[in-house]
């Protein structure tokens, strides 16, 4: 069963710079919220990095094919490339990525002393 964190969040969404290589994770109480989360990430890029975001990998799952999202991307002239469930070739970046930042938590959790 899943647990929520402190802040009753239950999802996240992992962001990789494939120039830079650098990673950042939002935390989201609802996948509802994935597009508004992308918005605040895109607004970060912009400002921080002086930045726009070209390409935007992600699963095919509901929160990333919603109307709002793909006219959203198509008026920033986003290129969406989503993977293809179970193909290594399409997604095994992201699944080592999002391994190491879960592995990496329960290991602070464990260090913590944490149940």
């Amino acid at each position: 069963m899943p647990v929520d964190s402190l802040e009753g969040n239950c999802y996240y969404q992992l962001y990789n710079d494939m120039c830079t290589h650098e990673d950042r994770v939002n935390f989201l109480h609802k996948k509802s919220k994935a597009f508004d989360k992308y918005l605040k990430h895109e607004a970060w890029i912009k400002v921080q990095r002086g930045g726009i975001i070209k390409c935007l990998g992600s699963n095919p799952g509901g929160e990333y094919i919603s109307g709002q999202f793909k006219d959203y991307l198509e008026k920033t002239r986003t290129v969406q490339h989503l993977t293809v469930h179970g193909s290594l070739q399409s997604n095994s970046a992201a699944k080592r990525g999002n391994r190491t930042h879960v592995e990496r938590a329960w290991a602070m959790i464990f260090g913590a002393g944490s149940p």
